[in-house]
């Protein structure tokens, strides 16, 4: 009888013991989830769910009983700072717009809340993460959700029937960016584990899997992401030219030019008019139009805006409000008209402390597990903050929510590389 009626704890009590499970539920639900409408805020805002938004309740209620119960400790990161810095920058922010009446309280507590969800992600996957074990886990999560974006991508190539508003979409996202910025994520992590693995087997399903991605980042039609993936990419030879490692840089060179060149020529028979023919006349009259487009129906009405309080900003969700843009266009702008000039700085010191903590990683990483995974998020960061020029590129979920993943993964490797007793020798990918 005792059983029976404590039947309907155990998958709380499961998450709790077995953490990496979560990370494992997390990982896949954010790679198929699509949205889930379930109303109106205000300013025609749609309310919008994912899966993953359930299964995080779940994990948290999971967690909270777990650690109420043995008195484990929270691991707070090396990150605890920035993040707080900046969170709490956020929360003043955004009371201080509802109290002047420039934001909705409802609208602008959702939107809130979505940040703080990033971050949340962000510590279940440090603290679940407590070895090699745990960790190749979490890699195979997501090199399971890339094959399965993959498949789909393929699917659309030859069915024909291309999901997204411009072309492919990921699963669940039809937009242009979110898909584009997922795919780009992916790639960069499968070609950093492809180049550092060491077992062929291995080695094969990483090409296979950053291959598909490819595809399906030049089909989303997305420049800001194909741009970035690029610039992240002469990033990772500058690493290794700084090293004098000649030789492996010219092989990323390489591997990159034979990547990139038969897919954009395959490409140029489905795309041409839309993508990779405006790369050739994207030139300086299609750019010019676009840049002084957006100069004009964004950057000018933000800056314009963020005039009423320069210093600490308007507030998370004053996007959208009193026929204002839904999109800076610039997501530091964003923060600016968000947060204001103290804002900013904030948001610009989480991202090099990620960037710092992510290069020390790389560099003194005792395994190819933690180099590779210090490598992906340097170059993931770098690739956001190149998109992050003409996108708001740190708010969709669908490449947030994994950029914040591989964040946790990054510093999960840092304190197990800098911790002698959970820094156990296991045999590499």
């Amino acid at each position: 009888m005792n059983k029976l009626l404590a039947l309907p704890f155990y998958p709380f009590y499961l998450l709790g013991r077995h953490k990496i499970l979560a990370v494992v539920l997390l990982i896949l639900a954010i790679s198929v989830s699509p949205r889930i409408f379930f109303g109106f805020l205000s300013y025609s805002r749609d309310l919008e769910l994912r899966y993953e938004d359930f299964i995080l309740v779940f994990i948290l209620i999971s967690w909270l009983l777990y650690f109420f119960l043995t008195k484990h400790k929270i691991y707070k990161s090396v990150l605890w700072k920035p993040l707080v810095v900046y969170l709490s920058l956020a929360f003043f922010s955004t009371l201080f717009g509802v109290l002047a009446g420039y934001l909705e309280p409802i609208r602008a507590c959702f939107y809130f809340l979505k940040e703080i969800q990033y971050f949340l992600i962000f510590f279940i996957v440090v603290n679940a993460v407590k070895n090699y074990k745990d960790f190749k886990i979490a890699i195979f999560a997501l090199l399971t959700a890339g094959l399965l974006n993959g498949t789909y991508v393929l699917y659309q190539i030859f069915s024909g029937k291309l999901m997204g508003y411009y072309g492919i979409a990921s699963i669940g996202e039809t937009n242009s960016f979110p898909s584009g910025g997922y795919f780009a994520l992916i790639s960069i992590i499968t070609i950093v584990f492809f180049y550092f693995s060491r077992q062929k087997s291995i080695k094969m399903l990483f090409l296979i899997c950053a291959l598909i991605n490819i595809l399906g980042l030049i089909g989303s039609s997305s420049r800001a992401a194909i741009i970035s993936i690029i610039f992240a990419s002469l990033f990772w030879l500058i690493i290794l030219l700084k090293k004098k490692k000649i030789y492996q840089s010219l092989s990323v060179a390489l591997l990159i030019f034979l990547l990139i060149l038969p897919l954009a020529i395959f490409f140029y028979q489905y795309y041409f008019k839309y993508t990779l023919y405006g790369w050739r006349t994207f030139n300086l009259e299609h750019g010019l139009e676009s840049f002084n487009s957006r100069v004009e129906l964004a950057y000018k009405p933000v800056l314009k805006s963020s005039l009423n309080n320069p210093i600490f900003g308007l507030g998370k969700s004053i996007t959208g409000t009193n026929n204002s843009v839904t999109e800076a266009h610039n997501h530091y702008l964003r923060i600016y008209w968000e947060m204001g000039v103290i804002g900013l700085i904030a948001f610009l010191y989480l991202l090099l402390s990620i960037l710092k903590k992510s290069l020390e990683t790389y560099r003194k990483g005792e395994s190819l597990y933690i180099k590779a995974t210090g490598l992906c998020c340097f170059l993931c960061t770098i690739s956001l903050m190149t998109s992050a020029l003409v996108q708001d590129a740190f708010t969709p979920v669908r490449v947030n929510e994994p950029y914040w993943i591989i964040v946790g993964l990054m510093i999960a490797s840092y304190k197990i590389n800098f911790n002698p007793k959970l820094c156990e020798k296991k045999s590499e990918f």
